[in-house]
């Protein structure tokens, strides 16, 4: 079961800089504790849960994770709106970025998405054929809405991060004809949680509806997290190292 995701928790000065973004010299595991929403951060920038009692910069240091884009996705995971500023954007390292969204993809088709397909399957049990396929549907169209999605990304956007990493000036027009529009996604998700909530045959398990939910919303504000980051982070670093 993947355990639910908790309302985002505002830092204080306690886990915090002054200016309310989440400081190195916070431990690890206190950051944990205070906000779940990070859990699976840690696993994707490279970061083993053996937290112990190092701090975000010791733990960094030890798995060669650069500190500065670490803090800045978990600050993206922890307040809703999160918008970082220019002097953050200048200390991210952008294939940093690139590294996490490609793991985030691979865990949303290799991980979330099956678990979610098992947890379903177990939902319709006492479900008519009928109603199976209903539902089955909608997860399968979710599931191909969000493999296209990230084909796209990997095969578009991503190359061109590289490149301009690298040192290469790209044209700027090419930021005009980057379409990285996640509202379908978001559509298709919202109409499978309203199905689960609304429809399901008075058969079907309160348990079962209960953690199918949960995933599902654990889901969505994940990818609500990981759009942030494409799009408040990767696409501004794109375009300020390529002189835009």
């Amino acid at each position: 079961m993947i355990a639910p995701i908790s309302e985002p928790i505002m830092t204080d000065f306690k886990y915090g800089n002054a200016d309310g973004r989440l400081s190195g010299k916070i431990k690890a595991a206190d950051l944990l504790q205070q906000n779940i929403n990070i859990l699976g951060v840690f696993s994707r920038m490279g970061i083993p849960l053996r937290l112990g009692d190092f701090t975000i910069e010791e733990l960094c240091h030890k798995y060669k994770v650069d500190t500065a884009t670490f803090l800045l996705v978990c600050n993206i995971y922890t307040s809703d709106d999160y918008v970082p500023s220019d002097q953050e954007l200048s200390e991210v390292k952008m294939n940093e970025i690139l590294s996490y969204l490609r793991l985030s993809h691979k865990y949303y088709l290799t991980s979330a998405l099956s678990s979610l397909a098992a947890t379903l399957d177990q939902l319709m049990e006492p479900c008519g054929e009928t109603q199976r396929k209903v539902l089955q549907n909608f997860y399968l169209d979710y599931k191909r809405e969000i493999e296209k999605h990230f084909e796209y990304e990997e095969t578009n956007i991503f190359p061109l991060a590289e490149a301009i990493a690298c040192g290469k000036k790209l044209s700027s027009n090419i930021f005009d004809q980057i379409e990285d529009d996640h509202s379908n996604i978001e559509e298709k998700i919202h109409d499978l949680k309203s199905i689960v909530m609304k429809y399901l045959p008075s058969e079907c398990k309160e348990d079962i509806i209960t953690v199918t939910l949960l995933m599902i919303y654990y889901l969505e504000k994940d990818l609500e997290r990981h759009t942030a980051i494409e799009d408040t982070v990767l696409m501004p670093l794109m375009m300020r190292s390529n002189g835009e």
